[in-house]
């Protein structure tokens, strides 16, 4: 412990007694964009699936149902997808799922793009394995 006027400084609060603030960010990262949080929805979906109004509730956008067939046309994605009955009493809408694991690792690709732009790192080996082993080795009949 170090003194002062006032008494002793505690050892934890010692780094904090500097004569200048440091006010440059330690880091530089964005957050993330609507695109990405939609491709980690999609991602971390798994057999369950995600609909359009999944996404557009999950991450704050007027329309989540462009994200799937955007995803297809950037990165060759595919999908396998069925009608269901909206909840929210507007018809009906369709539900996604990734065919395979082979679509899932383009996902994340996707993702971790988007990540590097942000300046952020790409997604955890951990975390990348537990999502990728959400799906199938084997494709599945796409619809």
């Amino acid at each position: 412990m170090s003194n002062n006027k006032k008494g002793s400084i505690p050892a934890q609060d010692q780094a904090f007694q500097i004569s200048e603030p440091n006010t440059t960010p330690i880091h530089n990262i964005k957050p993330a964009g609507k695109e990405e949080q939609a491709y980690m929805m999609i991602l971390s979906s798994g057999s369950v699936g995600v609909t359009g109004l999944d996404i557009q509730k999950h991450c704050h956008v007027i329309s989540g149902r462009n994200f799937p067939s955007l995803l297809k046309r950037q990165s060759g994605v595919l999908f396998r997808w069925e009608w269901e009955a909206n909840t929210e009493d507007d018809g009906r809408h369709k539900r996604h799922w990734l065919v395979g694991r082979d679509d899932a690792k383009k996902v994340l690709r996707e993702i971790n793009g988007k990540r590097y732009a942000r300046g952020a790192g790409p997604v955890q080996s951990d975390e990348a394995e537990r999502l990728l082993s959400l799906y199938p080795v084997a494709p599945e009949q796409a619809a």
